[in-house]
C-alpha cells in the first residue's frame, strides 16, 4: 500500500470534543443508528473504526450490542491518548490507515469496518475506501458516512472544507469537506463487486463551520457487504432527487 498522504491533524479540538460527545448510543445520528441496527452486530463482532477520535463509538456499540472486540485508529495522536485513558479495554492505535502494515492490522480480519466522518473528511478518498475494504472479511460490512449530491463531486480542500472547530467558529485547522455525486459513489462501490449495498439518509444544510458551494446535501450512511458477488442487492433509502442515477 502506498505511503501516507493524509493530512495529520495536530489540533487538540478533536480530543477535547470527543472525550465528552458521541460516547453513548443515543448521541449518534438517526442514520448511523439505523444502519448499525440493520447489520446485526453482536458480542462476537470484531469492529475496526477508522477515524475513531477518542473511541466513543466503541463505548456506544458496547452499550447497545455488547461489543467486546473494538479497534480504533485515528491520525490525531492527542485523541488516541485521551481515548486510551477513557477506554483501556479497547485497542486504540495512533496512525494512518493508509499505512495499515505499520499499525499491525491484518488484512481481512474484521467483521465490521466503520468510517464515520472520516472518509468524507479526506482527499485520499479512493485510497481510504480501498484500505477499509482490505481490512474487511468476505461477507463483512463496511459502514461509512457519505455526503451526497446529484451535482458534481467535490473532493478538493480548496473548493470545499470544514474548520475543525466545535464552537461554530471559522478558525483552526481545516479538513476536506468531501461531497460525492451519488452516481459516481455507486460506481466506486460497485467496482468492489459487493453482495449488498444498504443506504439510509436525509437532506440537510452543511455544517456551520463548513465552507462549500452547496447549500443542501444528503447526509447518508451506507453498509456495503463485501463480496465478491456476481450481482448486488440494493436497499437504498435516500431522497429521490439525490439518487436519480440508476444502479447497475
Amino acid at each position: 500500500m502506498s505511503m501516507n498522504k493524509n493530512i495529520r491533524y495536530d489540533t487538540g479540538e478533536i480530543a477535547s470534543f470527543y472525550k465528552k460527545n458521541r460516547i453513548k448510543w443515543e448521541n449518534f445520528y438517526p442514520s448511523e443508528r439505523y444502519i448499525f441496527e440493520a447489520i446485526g452486530l453482536n458480542r462476537q463482532s470484531h469492529v475496526l473504526d477508522i477515524g475513531c477520535g477518542c473511541g466513543g463509538l466503541g463505548n456506544a456499540l458496547k452499550e447497545r450490542f455488547g461489543i467486546l472486540h473494538y479497534t480504533g485508529v485515528d491520525i490525531n495522536e492527542k485523541a488516541i491518548l485521551a481515548g486510551r485513558a477513557l477506554y483501556p479495554e479497547f485497542n486504540l492505535l495512533a496512525g494512518d490507515i493508509l499505512n495499515v502494515n505499520h499499525l499491525g492490522i491484518n488484512p481481512a480480519s474484521f467483521d465490521t469496518v466503520v468510517s464515520l466522518s472520516c472518509i468524507d473528511w479526506n482527499v485520499e478518498f479512493d485510497k481510504m475506501l480501498s484500505a477499509a475494504m482490505q481490512c474487511l472479511k468476505p461477507g463483512g460490512k463496511f459502514v461509512s458516512s457519505f455526503r451526497l449530491t446529484d451535482k458534481h463531486s467535490i473532493i478538493s480542500i480548496d473548493s470545499s472544507f470544514q474548520y475543525i472547530n466545535f464552537n461554530n467558529k471559522l478558525e483552526g485547522e481545516r479538513a476536506p469537506y468531501v461531497i460525492m455525486n451519488y452516481g459516481e459513489l455507486m460506481q466506486k462501490l460497485l467496482a468492489y463487486n459487493p453482495k449488498q449495498i444498504h443506504a439510509y439518509g436525509y437532506n440537510g444544510k452543511p455544517g456551520s463551520t463548513a465552507v462549500t458551494p452547496y447549500q443542501e446535501i444528503c447526509f447518508s450512511v451506507f453498509a456495503i457487504t463485501k463480496g465478491p458477488a456476481d450481482t448486488c442487492e440494493f436497499n437504498i433509502e435516500l431522497p429521490e432527487l439525490v439518487c436519480n442515477v440508476s444502479e447497475k
